[in-house]
C-alpha cells in the first residue's frame, strides 16, 4: 500500500509537472501572440496615418486643380471678351472707312503718292 501511495504521488507530481510545462508554454504562446498583435497594431496605425496623409494630399491636389481650372476658364473668358471687343472695334473702323465719301481728286492724289513711294 505504501508503494502504491508513493507511486500515486510520483504520478501526481509528473502530472503536475506536465501541467505546469503546458501552462508555461501557453503563457509563452500568449506572450508571443500579444507581441505580434502589438506590432501589427503599430504597423496598422502607421499605414492608416500614411493613407490619411495621401488622402489629404489628394484633396489638396484636387482643390488646386479645380482652382487652376476656374482661373483658366476666367482667363479664357477675358481673352474671348477682349478678342470680341477688338473685332467689334475693327468692324466699326471698317464701317466708318466705307461710309466716308471719297472724292476723285483725293483718290488720285493718294494713288499718285502710293505709286511714288513704291517706285522708290
Amino acid at each position: 500500500m505504501k508503494f502504491e501511495a508513493t507511486n500515486l504521488i510520483e504520478k501526481l507530481f509528473k502530472l503536475q509537472e506536465t501541467y505546469y510545462k503546458q501552462f508555461n508554454e501557453s503563457i509563452k504562446l500568449n506572450k508571443n501572440l500579444k507581441e505580434l498583435l502589438i506590432k501589427y497594431n503599430e504597423k496598422f496605425r502607421t499605414f492608416n496615418k500614411k493613407a490619411h496623409r495621401l488622402n489629404e494630399k489628394e484633396e489638396t491636389i484636387n482643390i488646386k486643380t479645380n482652382l487652376a481650372t476656374f482661373i483658366n476658364r476666367e482667363e479664357g473668358k477675358r481673352v474671348n471678351d477682349a478678342l470680341q471687343n477688338n473685332k467689334n472695334n475693327e468692324m466699326k473702323i471698317f464701317q466708318t472707312m466705307f461710309n466716308i465719301k471719297v472724292n476723285d481728286k483725293d483718290l488720285k492724289c493718294y494713288v499718285n503718292e502710293k505709286e511714288s513711294l513704291n517706285g522708290k
